[in-house]
């Protein structure tokens, strides 16, 4: 319980400290996504995920993001399902930056927290396990100004014996257009 306090509120400090460049240089975006995740047997099989992003562009290429995501699934084998939050940081490399279409990849870490008191089938609740996540999508930007996007990705997530793939599909909002 103490590492998600001093995870939620590094994340918080790191928020306070970027959010006024972000606001006042443009190079801020917020953003949230809803999805499938195709998820191992042990933790539900699949089923769907939503999360929330906020992002700062460094660079015209390089973007930090943090991400904070639920996933909810299925689970039709197992007597109770589990409780998965994950917290990522990760950085993504744009290859068309300032472009309607602006694809990229990212490459993560962060925590994940899989609570499962009930289920016989996972003897490790994966509490506090540290997760990598890789992936790659693009955002297709509309609107006069272009900073509103529609925002496609596939991504993996692994942790312990686990890998799981993602397809998510969402909307962000850069704050003015600056990189």
């Amino acid at each position: 319980m103490h590492s998600i306090v001093s995870l939620l509120a590094m994340l918080s400090l790191g928020a306070a400290i970027l959010a006024p460049t972000s606001l006042a240089a443009g190079k801020g975006e917020i953003g949230f996504d809803l999805g499938y995740a195709n998820l191992d047997d042990e933790l539900g099989g699949g089923g769907e995920l939503a999360a929330l992003r906020g992002g700062y562009h460094a660079t015209d290429r390089f973007m930090l993001e943090g991400q904070i995501e639920g996933m909810f699934p299925d689970c039709t084998d197992l007597v109770e399902c589990p409780d998965i939050l994950l917290i990522y940081l990760n950085g993504q490399y744009k290859f068309r930056p300032g472009k309607t279409f602006e694809p990229y990849v990212l490459f993560g870490a962060g925590w994940a927290d899989i609570e499962d008191d009930v289920s016989p089938f996972i003897e490790d609740p994966f509490e506090g396990q540290l997760v990598i996540q890789v992936g790659a999508g693009g955002r297709i930007y509309f609107g006069k100004k272009q900073r509103t996007a529609l925002r496609v990705e596939v991504t993996g997530s692994f942790f312990e014996d686990t890998n799981n793939a993602n397809a998510q599909v969402g909307l962000l909002w850069r704050f003015g257009k600056g990189s």
